[in-house]
């Protein structure tokens, strides 16, 4: 599998909160304009949990306030909650000739805190050629998800019989729970 370096989240690899920042600045395609930046208004008061995933001025918000982004993200609480609102009005975006590649799916986040720093990153979205996703990758996400519906012992069980799937004798005993 591909190395894995989930260094591009910028809360991990520097140390600030939500109530630091001044502004987020975007880079994005021009084709994505209409789908996640504009009509503004629409997308920093999202009405509901679905006009909210398409948008990223309210997305990027809740993942600086809430510190990620999962399957409860977009909850009916988040959308009321002023800490969220109020920093979605400072993300701003610009269009970027090089995010308009639509075989790169390159983004860029620019964040300008209090204390004078601005904190960059600029990659290709992951899961792309470029920037390919790895074990723990699809391994964090079925585990999260898995969570909701069977203990976490069944879980850990399935997973390691999935990883060892080349050898397994009977492929109905991989997925068996």
């Amino acid at each position: 599998m591909p190395y894995c370096s989930h260094s591009s989240n910028l809360l991990a690899r520097y140390s600030f909160s939500a109530d630091d920042i001044v502004s987020v600045d975007c880079a994005v395609g021009s084709h994505h304009v209409p789908l996640i930046c504009e009509p503004l208004e629409e997308k920093r008061r999202p009405a509901t949990t679905w006009h909210a995933r398409f948008s990223m001025q309210y997305t990027l918000a809740e993942a600086f306030v809430l510190g990620t982004l999962n399957h409860d993200s977009y909850s009916g609480t988040s959308l009321r909650d002023p800490r969220i609102l109020l920093l979605a009005d400072r993300v701003t975006y610009f269009v970027d000739e090089e995010a308009s590649d639509r075989e790169r799916l390159l983004g860029e986040v620019r964040v300008l805190l209090k204390d004078g720093r601005t904190l960059s990153n600029r990659k290709d979205m992951r899961g792309t050629q470029r920037n390919p996703a790895c074990d723990e990758d699809y391994l964090g996400k079925f585990r999260s998800n898995a969570g909701r519906r069977m203990p976490a012992k069944t879980a850990e069980a399935l997973v390691a019989r999935i990883l060892s799937i080349d050898s397994a004798p009977e492929i109905s005993k991989v997925f068996a729970i």
